[in-house]
């Protein structure tokens, strides 16, 4: 497990995180304040850094800036948890992989949770991901769910693993914009893709051939069509190109990028859990 500073200044604060902490065998040191804070970590080495924004003296966005001033990065992950994070504070932290946030209030079950995922995987989602991940999630929800008449929920997005298995047969669409360049795809399994392209074309297929598999195609096409509404109210030009198809068994898609990948999973019991996976090229 990891060593981890929470700086906050609140005792209770520091108190209940640090037990909710110590339950899965980290090792805690705590800092009122952020001078404090920086003297403990010349003394030694931490793995995650959890800091509150609203401080006295300095506070928690100068905190961050000072810690990256020696060698231009951050010495590790920190997770801003503040009751006053909104797309200011996001904005203010744009590029920056290692700053996650945790909004106060939140669960201790919640803390221990984000603290495991990034010690799992410490490069955090970028911006440009989530501004992409919200709309793609509620438009394939919606697009699914009404097209088929199941129960779609998503789960929580996570970074793809090197040759993790992206499915059975795949949409893929590059994506150019103002603010974004990369590829956004869409994958079944065989089973519930057939079941998908059965109530589109009205008629019961029990394989993949070459008369329905242009289908997921035309469903990313509806899926991004929906997302690329609210992503171009928010400034972002979409330009889709043309979707490819990917199909093969338990094929992975590597999407041609030095960066992550971003999976936002999705689970219907009549479908079986899908994906959609979005990567930037820079």
């Amino acid at each position: 497990m990891g060593k981890i500073l929470i700086v906050d200044n609140e005792e209770q604060v520091l108190t209940s995180y640090s037990d909710a902490l110590k339950m899965d065998a980290h090792s805690i040191v705590t800092s009122l304040d952020v001078m404090d804070a920086l003297k403990k970590l010349k003394l030694d080495k931490v793995d995650v850094i959890i800091t509150d924004l609203n401080m006295e003296k300095i506070t928690g966005s100068k905190f961050i800036e000072l810690l990256q001033a020696e060698r231009g990065v951050l010495p590790c992950p920190v997770i801003i948890s503040s009751g006053f994070i909104d797309n200011q504070v996001i904005d203010s932290f744009a590029g920056n992989t290692r700053i996650h946030f945790l909004p106060k209030p939140t669960s201790l079950t919640e803390l221990r949770e984000k603290v495991k995922d990034v010690i799992l995987h410490p490069l955090a989602i970028s911006k440009i991901d989530v501004r992409f991940i919200n709309p793609i999630l509620n438009a394939t929800i919606d697009v699914i769910s009404k097209m088929t008449e199941f129960t779609v929920t998503a789960g929580k997005p996570y970074v793809k693993k090197k040759g993790e298995c992206s499915g059975d047969i795949s949409g893929v669409v590059g994506v150019v914009s103002s603010g974004f360049k990369g590829t956004v795809s869409l994958s079944f399994p065989e089973a519930g893709f057939l079941a998908i392209v059965s109530k589109m074309l009205g008629e019961e297929y029990k394989t993949i051939n070459e008369e329905n598999k242009d289908a997921v195609a035309e469903l990313l096409n509806i899926i991004f069509g929906a997302a690329k509404k609210v992503l171009n109210e928010g400034g972002m030009n979409i330009k889709p190109a043309i979707p490819i198809i990917v199909q093969g068994n338990g094929h992975s898609l590597s999407h041609h990028s030095q960066h992550q990948t971003i999976v936002i999973p999705f689970v219907c019991p009549e479908l079986g859990d899908f994906r959609s996976e979005v990567s930037s090229m820079g």
